[in-house]
């Protein structure tokens, strides 16, 4: 079923680091994350130019924290765009790792469920 590993792009502040770190080291069997940080955001649309390339190399983009929930983001149309709202995405760094650990562990979780289904190994 699956011909390469997932492509994840992470978009938001420190937690964007965290969770391509955690998604790398935890799933690097099922896909390839990245991330874009962002520490201020000044209207409600993310630079085109600067996220370009990435958009065009990921196959889901996902937006950590709750202020990135309606941010105007466009993406290729064979990319999905998912938003994780953190609870408290700059909290404490035990808290947020355990979230993302979670949240990461679903992601990689849904993917082995798909190979499953068809009777694939891992890319």
């Amino acid at each position: 079923m699956f011909k390469r590993r997932a492509r994840i792009l992470f978009i938001g502040g420190d937690a964007a680091l965290a969770a391509t770190e955690l998604a790398n080291g935890l799933g690097r069997t099922w896909l390839e994350a990245r991330a874009q940080t962002i520490h201020a955001l000044h209207g409600t649309a993310l630079a085109p130019e600067a996220l370009q390339a990435d958009r065009q190399w990921a196959d889901t983009v996902i937006l950590l924290g709750e202020e990135l929930a309606d941010t105007a983001l466009r993406l290729p149309q064979h990319v999905q765009r998912r938003c994780w709202p953190l609870s408290d995405p700059d909290g404490s760094d035990s808290a947020r790792t355990a979230e993302l650990r979670r949240r990461v562990s679903g992601l990689i979780g849904g993917l082995r469920l798909l190979a499953g289904s068809s009777d694939t190994p891992p890319p």
